[in-house]
């Protein structure tokens, strides 16, 4: 794991959000998968940066009060598809694949997608009279969809 020394973290702002949407967190005392939709803040943050990538929403975290250490990079042990999610980020980003080489300068890549994405996020949970869940989950299918619009040979219904 080249990030198990780095702290991981998230826009200050948005540190009760993502606390309130984790179930290992239950900021507000509900932990129910439909209130609390991600297991870990590691889980919610790695999807912010999926949505972030996606939507080019890069936000640098450059003010050192701007940001909020969640967890260290050891979370990351075992989960080769994630760390290395976050690796092909980097190069895509940089367009230079040695930037793997440089463990800081991917998390850094990965917490300004994060940084973008989370807005996008936590507008989906906030699905107004929809549980969480069922927001994101709608949304995710929209997102998903027009990502990646069926092909005729395969089409699926945006339902």
């Amino acid at each position: 794991n080249p990030f198990a020394n780095l702290d991981l973290h998230i826009p200050a702002v948005y540190r009760e959000d993502v606390k309130r949407y984790t179930t290992t967190q239950g900021g507000d005392g509900d932990t129910s998968v439909e209130s609390s939709p991600f297991m870990r803040y590691v889980d919610l943050w790695a999807a912010a940066v999926a949505v972030g990538a996606q939507e080019g929403a890069y936000v640098s975290l450059d003010e050192k009060d701007a940001k909020h250490r969640f967890i260290q990079g050891s979370v990351l042990q075992g989960d080769l598809a994630r760390i290395e999610f976050l690796q092909l980020l980097a190069i895509g980003h940089t367009g230079e694949p040695y930037v793997v080489k440089d463990s800081r300068k991917v998390v850094e890549i990965a917490e300004a997608y994060a940084a973008g994405g989370l807005p996008i996020l936590m507008e989906w949970l906030d699905g107004g009279v929809q549980s969480p869940m069922t927001s994101l989950t709608k949304q995710l299918i929209r997102f998903l969809n027009e990502a990646s619009p069926p092909s005729e040979a395969n089409p699926t219904s945006s339902d």
